[in-house]
Order: structure tokens, then C-alpha cells, then sequence
């Protein structure tokens, strides 16, 4: 979300924040266990939990400076909810790949496309608003 107002500092934060999400990762699944799983399952679990994190910080940042950026918000509500579906199916079920089109996930994928189409259209409606007073994006927002 903040990513294009200052690549340098967000992409140093997101990278920070992953290094920090995956210590723990691994601290929680692998080292604070009594099983030892191999390590193509540590690299599963590892992946899929990182693409976890990174699509529930898509979706929250989305709803969250929708007002901000409603055309940008809108493309990370959508993506961020089906990269969460995918990445906690493959979390739990690694081996279950048809789990994503089982009927939850088409579910969550009809559920994604109607809020991106809705999300869009409020978008639309915000920036003819406020075209022209108070730049392209309304109230908060920055002009392009």
C-alpha cells in the first residue's frame, strides 16, 4: 500500500518484516516441536506461511486506506484474499492442491471478483467526485 510513496524505506521494512515473520516460523513449527520434519516440509510450511502473512497485509491494507488510494486498494483486497485462500490451503494441506477449487474455493473467488467490481465502481464514483477540488483520490488522498 505505502510501497510507491517511498520504495526504498517500505521495501527495507518489508524486508525486515519477513526475516522477523520467518524466525518465528520456524522458531514455532520446527524448533519449539518435538518432531523434526523434513526439510521439504520446513520449506512448505515456511513458504506458505510467509504467502499467509503477505496476503492478510494485503487485504487488511487494502480495507484500510481504501480512502486513500481506492483504485490501489481495491487490486490488494482482491489479490491479498485469494492469495490468504491459496496460501492457507497449501499451509494445512500441502498436498491438496484441488482444495482450492473445492466449492470454498470458488466461493472465495466469486466473493474476491464482486468486491473487486463493487470496490472499483466506488473507486470510479470517489475520483469523478473529487476531480478537480481536492485531487484525484478525494478527501485524504494524493493526487497522481
Amino acid at each position: 500500500m505505502h510501497h510507491p510513496l517511498d520504495p526504498t524505506r517500505y521495501t527495507l521494512i518489508a524486508v525486515i518484516g519477513a526475516a522477523v515473520f520467518l524466525c518465528a516460523t520456524v522458531l514455532n513449527e520446527f524448533v519449539l516441536t518435538r518432531s523434526r520434519p523434513s526439510p521439504a516440509k520446513v520449506c512448505g510450511v515456511v513458504a506458505a506461511s510467509l504467502a499467509l502473512s503477505f496476503g492478510i497485509g494485503m487485504l487488511s491494507g487494502g480495507l484500510q486506506h481504501f480512502e486513500d488510494f481506492p483504485e490501489r486498494a481495491a487490486m490488494l483486497i482482491l489479490f491479498g484474499l485469494a492469495l490468504s485462500f491459496v496460501a492457507y490451503v497449501l499451509r494445512h494441506q500441502p498436498t491438496r492442491w484441488r482444495g482450492i477449487l473445492c466449492p470454498a474455493g470458488i466461493l472465495v473467488s466469486v466473493t474476491a471478483a464482486v468486491a473487486f467490481v463493487g470496490l472499483k465502481g466506488i473507486a470510479h464514483r470517489t475520483w469523478c467526485r473529487s476531480r478537480g477540488t481536492r485531487g484525484q483520490y478525494g478527501r485524504r488522498g494524493r493526487p497522481r
